[in-house]
């Protein structure tokens, strides 16, 4: 999409300091922070080959320092079309100028006609922007921004991902576009209440349709995990795989996925391995809200192990979710019948209820998977409840001690 204005000429000249360089073999250096290019009336390449209407371009040349995720975005306030240019286009490679390679390009971001580009890097690498006029000659500024991200390495249970750390999904899982349209998994933080701001419960997505473009899609989209170490853990014990899942969009939430489960990273033994579950969320009840799904991976312990998301087989619904991937060892059902305890409802959404037949409660603690306590109340009865409505979606873990002794158990909060 682009829109075509007419733009006044200043009679007084550009007003940018032209800092831009007019090809690739003298790109000007941009590192993190705000660049100002001047006119843009210097060589065009574009090896991405999707421009039309390009014949100019501005080169920059970037080196991250970092291992992490970079953002080179033109979706700057100062960039409104009345003094800077506000439809810009980004074309990004590696190689050398001789050999350029496409790493990816952009034309209009969702909100508006400037350009932003995601992507992942490590220190060393070297990149040449190209900035063109596919719509208007005038300069602009854009921003890089870095964001260093430390990935868990090998992690062992209990563990939970919820993708709450920015890039934690780009840069420590491998995403795979199998179907090689250019669409793939991403984090995103929706804002289901309108109010202008994220919600704050990041998650991972794959989309079946791209809103933006009006194209439906078809998917065949991978994302693996980092290796998850079982090694320490014996044969009998019960391991968890958890997740919740949605299709964010109830009247298209026909999603289909699976999950997948195997000591090897590659698509070939994913595949191949027994332990794997499929199902279509929006038939589940994951019709615009998370819903639970557990899988049983017992029979890896001993060892290292990958969990793989592919979403597949859909076509023209609108985007899957993913959030609270977590693996843990399978709690004691039978010291919680001892106990004459339960909770309901499990799922929950406001209050939670911790009934006993015949023991007083006397503490119920909440923690998160990773052990971090978040809510604690006393009790003096053999029923109480618990108001976890502040609580954020996800797995958490509840323990009770009562007058007949200690019992911990899971839920999930929607």
């Amino acid at each position: 999409m682009n829109k075509k204005l007419l733009l006044i000429a200043l009679a007084f000249g550009n007003l940018f300091l032209a800092n831009s360089q007019n090809d690739c073999a003298s790109a000007l250096t941009a590192s993190a922070g705000i660049t100002t290019v001047g006119t843009i009336n210097g060589t065009l390449v574009d090896v991405c080959g999707d421009t039309s209407d390009s014949d100019a371009a501005e080169w920059y040349v970037y080196s991250p320092t970092i291992s992490g995720l970079v953002t080179i975005t033109s979706n700057l306030p100062q960039n409104d079309g009345i003094t800077n240019n506000d439809d810009t286009w980004i074309n990004l490679y590696t190689g050398t100028c001789g050999a350029l390679t496409c790493v990816a390009y952009n034309d209009d971001i969702s909100s508006n006609y400037l350009s932003s580009l995601t992507f992942v890097v490590q220190p060393g690498e070297t990149y040449y922007i190209e900035w063109t006029n596919e719509y208007y000659d005038l300069g602009f500024d854009f921003e890089i921004i870095e964001t260093p991200v430390t990935c868990p390495g090998t992690v062992t249970p209990p563990f939970t991902e919820d993708f709450t750390t920015t890039g934690i999904a780009y840069v420590c899982w491998e995403s795979l576009d199998e179907d090689g349209d250019g669409y793939n998994w991403e984090e995103a933080d929706y804002d289901l209440d309108d109010d202008n701001i994220p919600d704050g419960n990041p998650c991972i997505k794959s989309a079946s349709y791209d809103n933006d473009s009006s194209n439906a899609l078809n998917p065949d989209n991978w994302i693996i995990s980092y290796p998850i170490d079982l090694t320490a853990i014996s044969s009998g014990t019960a391991i968890e795989l958890s997740w919740l899942a949605r299709g964010i969009d109830a009247d298209y939430a026909d999603e289909n996925y699976s999950v997948y489960v195997a000591t090897s990273n590659t698509t070939t033994d994913l595949l191949a391995s027994p332990t794997s579950f499929t199902e279509i969320i929006g038939q589940n009840g994951g019709d615009g809200v998370f819903v639970p799904r557990t899988l049983d991976i017992s029979s890896f312990y001993g060892q290292t192990i990958y969990v793989a998301f592919r979403h597949y087989n859909s076509y023209d619904e609108y985007e899957l979710n993913i959030d609270d991937v977590a693996v843990t060892t399978a709690l004691s059902a039978t010291s919680f019948a001892t106990n004459e305890l339960t909770i309901f409802p499990n799922p929950v959404l406001d209050v939670l209820t911790v009934s006993s037949d015949s023991a007083v409660i006397n503490t119920v603690k909440i923690a998160d998977i990773n052990g971090r306590t978040v809510k604690q109340v006393a009790g003096n009865d053999t029923n109480t409840k618990i108001n976890v409505s502040d609580l954020n979606a996800g797995i958490y873990m509840i323990t009770i001690e009562s007058d007949n002794g200690a019992t911990v158990q899971k839920f999930v909060k929607q």
